[in-house]
């Protein structure tokens, strides 16, 4: 089983900065779905808007994601307890590896605001965007085109996860791998 995240945030600093929203999903090595779960984080305007880099002002609005955050009843701690129990419900004790693109940015994000959380994931991340760069640069393998990147939680993190269904169907590795030696 393999957590995939995606957070939107107010822009690329985490401080100042915050979450707007946060998107899991569990899939099992089969790229089936066994549980969803999507939020936004409920702010007051005059809270949020000193935060918004211009880009994040722009385009969280275009998408509605700041009216979402303006309307929503959910706090950033009621969503981080959410997650830890979906976490416990699909892992038990296991600390399980978090995966997503470019999730060493939503673990810095998890990380300062989401403490408990980051506490409950294991140390090691899995870099989806990171295993198609390797693809690029030593196999020539280009990114399939999934569309835009819609800069909301869910719609993105389904694409992280439909990438690394793509990975893991093209890619074989050999179990017999001799690793001694040098380079």
């Amino acid at each position: 089983m393999i957590p995939v995240l995606d957070l939107e945030t107010t822009g690329f600093d985490v401080r100042p900065g915050a979450i707007l929203e946060v998107s899991l999903i569990v899939i099992d090595t089969s790229f089936r779905i066994h549980e969803e779960y999507t939020a936004a984080v409920h702010y007051a305007p005059e809270v949020l808007e000193p935060l918004l880099s211009p880009w994040a002002a722009l385009n969280h609005l275009k998408s509605g994601l700041l009216a979402e955050c303006y309307a929503s009843k959910t706090s950033l701690a009621q969503i981080e307890a959410d997650l830890i129990n979906v976490l416990n419900d699909n892992f038990g004790s296991e600390k399980p590896v978090l995966a997503g693109s470019s999730i060493h940015f939503d673990r810095k994000f998890i990380e300062a605001y989401m403490p408990a959380l980051d506490q409950r994931l294991h140390y090691r991340m899995m870099d989806i965007s990171g295993l198609w760069e390797w693809a690029r640069i030593f196999h020539g393998v280009e990114k399939p085109d999934f569309g835009p990147v819609a800069h909301r939680g869910l719609p993105d993190v389904m694409g992280s996860a439909r990438l690394l269904k793509v990975f893991g169907e093209r890619v074989h590795v050999k179990s017999d791998w001799n690793l001694s030696g040098r380079l």
